[in-house]
């Protein structure tokens, strides 16, 4: 129901306005707003399952991280003026971020052998699945920013917004399940 919401919204903004979907407008404040919110619910989530299975953390983390990456892709920080340094500290936050997350997941794949005897579990969970399908939106949207399925520019920039808008929203409801990612049994080995 969110999703048609925020479709109805997009494109009720953009036959008022068509500029409203431009960067910088209110449907990407939107966006890095709620994607800011699901990586400190991911975050929250770390201090509610503290005394739960070390997996848990891991993946609450990595997602939390892969929010704070999608946020850093949406925020343009050269829009805050013309400095020169507006650039360079947007790509010293986009690598440091690039960095954490290899660095995290380089971690994570030290796991793979318990991740892999979790299998069922992990495709089982509501909060992966929808962060998967977050992540699939935002795959969808790259055709569109690139112009290569429709030639009309305002037409394929409001499809491109229509479907980040849906990754984020996506996003912030698998951050917003209370559940336990894995039960505790699974990491009992």
């Amino acid at each position: 129901m969110l999703l048609v919401l925020a479709t109805i919204w997009c494109i009720w903004g953009w036959w008022i306005d068509p500029s409203v979907i431009n960067e910088g407008r209110i449907i990407e404040g939107v966006k890095a707003g709620l994607l800011g919110l699901a990586a400190v619910y991911h975050l929250l989530r770390l201090t509610q399952l503290a005394n739960r299975s070390a997996m848990d953390l891991y993946v609450r983390l990595a997602l939390a991280l892969l929010c704070i990456a999608f946020l850093v892709r949406e925020v343009d920080i050269d829009l805050l003026g013309e400095s020169i340094w507006w650039a360079w500290a947007e790509d010293m936050i986009r690598i440091m971020v690039g960095l954490s997350i290899l660095v995290w997941y380089g971690f994570l794949s030290s796991k793979l052998k318990v991740f892999w005897a979790a299998k069922s579990e992990l495709i089982h969970s509501a909060v992966l699945a929808l962060s998967f399908w977050g992540c699939v939106w935002y795959l969808g949207s790259w055709p569109f920013d690139k112009m290569l399925v429709v030639e009309d520019a305002s037409l394929s920039a409001l499809i491109e917004i229509i479907f980040e808008l849906s990754a984020t929203v996506t996003l912030c409801m698998a951050a917003w399940l209370p559940e336990q990612i894995l039960p505790d049994k699974v990491w009992s080995v």
